[in-house]
């Protein structure tokens, strides 16, 4: 069996046609365009009761402090605010160039792909892969039987049906290299 490399595997990807064995989930404009939309409101959101933190001196249905003047939570609003809008406009990129956003399950491995940035391993050096929570989303959680894990941010790019979907296919690819181990040894 020839070694895993994840740059050919993310090159074929990136091509029309994939072997049949291979299993490909690109990335969803949907879930990119819904995500966008979620931080530029919530970044208006941040702004609009900052502005109103600096005119009238006090969050709505609070009361006015001594100094009439809250700058800590002005200064905290404003960041939040800039912290909402740099990760909408960090989602741009991926919706233009989607079809460079994918996971990609083949019969030797995993390979994720967001534009030129790649996280692969070879399948049988992965001992499990499961959800978890993240900050901007779900992420998948590769453990290697090194004992390395690799943290797969999805949750921006895909739905949590996609990212469930993923982890179910890797896992099932997972069984099958491990019963042909063991074929192979008996």
């Amino acid at each position: 069996m020839a070694a895993f490399n994840v740059e050919e595997a993310a090159r074929q990807g990136r091509s029309d046609t994939i072997p049949p064995t291979w299993t490909k989930f690109p990335a969803s404009r949907s879930a990119i365009r819904s995500n966008i939309i979620i931080y530029i409101v919530g970044a208006a959101l941040l702004f609009g009761l900052a502005a109103y933190l600096f005119t009238t001196g006090s969050m709505p249905g609070g009361t006015r402090g001594d100094d009439g003047f809250a700058p800590f939570e002005l200064v905290a609003l404003f960041l939040f605010g800039c912290l909402f809008l740099s990760i909408s406009l960090r989602l741009i990129p991926p919706l233009l160039k989607s079809d460079q956003y994918f996971c990609l399950i083949t019969s030797d491995g995993f390979v994720y792909a967001a534009d030129k940035k790649l996280i692969g391993s070879p399948l049988a050096e992965i001992s499990t892969a499961y959800r978890q929570v993240g900050l901007l989303g779900g992420k998948l959680v590769v453990r290697q039987h090194s004992g390395s894990v690799l943290n797969i941010p999805l949750g921006r790019f895909y739905t949590t049906q996609a990212v469930r979907e993923v982890e179910e296919m890797l896992n099932a690819s997972l069984k099958s290299v491990g019963k042909s181990k063991r074929e192979k040894r008996a």
